[in-house]
Formats: structure tokens, C-alpha cells, sequence
């Protein structure tokens, strides 16, 4: 079975998870769905989508013997080069799946000559890997409750200092929504 993806995810589900049967509010979730997702990924700074990621060209900080890939965890390096010249894993470069971290074994750089340093030059390295963290159900959940809220499936309103009822829209997501969100942040490195 392949992960499930946001648009993987149907109005059906949705409805389901609320118990909601009747077709009246179709529309408003329908609309809402790609918001609340748009929302999740950018919060969270990723797509949630283990898959091919062709032609990233890491930052990679002067004099630096590795460098952080932005989807990880990483399951496979397609392929990497260096100037041009393909590097082979395990030989010329580890990668520490968890963590998208490539480090380099040994040898000379090829411009600067010093020993197990990335070149830091714009575009030098190309790399083509499969990586992203996929959906997990806690992500789901959060997800079908800020469509739930924001389309009238699920009533559901805080209480601000003042107590008085706040009035919730995309900005302002429950925290108790965003605290399971933050487990899920990537840092862009």
C-alpha cells in the first residue's frame, strides 16, 4: 500500500471521521481540504511526501566535511556530484539516513585540495535522492481537525485570557493542534 499523501485524502474521510452524513457542507470542505494542507506543510516546513527529489543543490558552509539534505529522513542517494564528477556512497560520501547528513570519506577536494571538504561553491553539488517524512496519523488527525473547524464540522472554540471566545481561522490554529504540529517541524538547515 503507498503512503497516504494529502491529496490522497478524500472529503469521504473527512465526513467519516466527524460521522457527518449529510452533503450540505461538501463545498466549504472541499475548499478548505487544500488550505488546511498548504497550512500543515508550510508550518512544517515540508510535504510530507517520501519521493524523488531531483537536482537539490545544498548550501554548504566554507570548509565543511558535510552537509544536510532538506527532506529526510533519506532512504536512497540516486545520485550525487561534485563538479560534475559523480561520487560514489560509502566511498567518497556516508549519509546518515535520519538525519539527510552527508559527510565525506577521505581523498583530496578536487579545486581546493584540502583533505574531505565539500566544495561550498554555488551549484557544485547536485544530488537526486528519495526522502520526506510521509504522513502519520497524528498529522492526519490534526488535519481533519482544522478542516472540521473551519468548515463547520466541529465546533470547537477557545477561551483567550480575557474569556472571551477567540474566533479561530487559519492563522490561528488551537495550540493544542500546533503543539502535535511542532513534533513534526523540520529545521531548514
Amino acid at each position: 500500500m503507498a503512503d497516504q499523501t494529502f491529496d490522497t485524502i478524500t472529503k469521504d474521510q473527512v465526513k467519516a471521521y466527524f460521522g457527518y452524513t449529510q452533503t450540505d457542507k461538501d463545498s466549504r470542505i472541499t475548499v478548505i481540504m487544500p488550505m488546511a494542507a498548504a497550512f500543515i506543510k508550510e508550518y512544517c516546513r515540508h510535504d510530507f511526501e517520501s519521493k524523488l527529489r531531483e537536482n537539490e543543490y545544498p548550501e554548504i558552509d566554507p570548509c565543511s566535511e558535510y552537509f544536510f539534505l532538506k527532506y529526510r529522513p533519506v532512504s536512497t542517494i540516486v545520485s550525487l556530484t561534485e563538479n560534475g564528477i559523480a561520487l560514489t556512497e560509502n566511498t567518497d560520501f556516508y549519509v546518515r539516513k535520519g538525519s539527510g547528513r552527508v559527510e565525506r570519506i577521505g581523498g583530496l577536494h578536487s579545486t581546493t585540495g584540502h583533505d574531505c571538504l565539500w566544495d561550498s561553491s554555488p551549484n557544485a553539488i547536485c544530488v537526486n535522492y528519495i526522502g520526506g517524512e510521509v504522513l502519520t496519523q497524528d498529522v492526519i488527525q490534526v488535519f481533519f481537525e482544522i478542516v472540521g473547524i473551519f468548515s463547520g464540522l466541529r465546533t470547537r472554540g477557545y477561551v483567550t485570557n480575557e474569556g472571551v471566545e477567540a474566533v479561530i481561522n487559519m492563522s490561528s490554529v488551537p495550540p493544542d493542534l500546533l503543539s502535535i504540529l511542532d513534533l513534526h517541524k523540520h529545521v531548514r538547515i
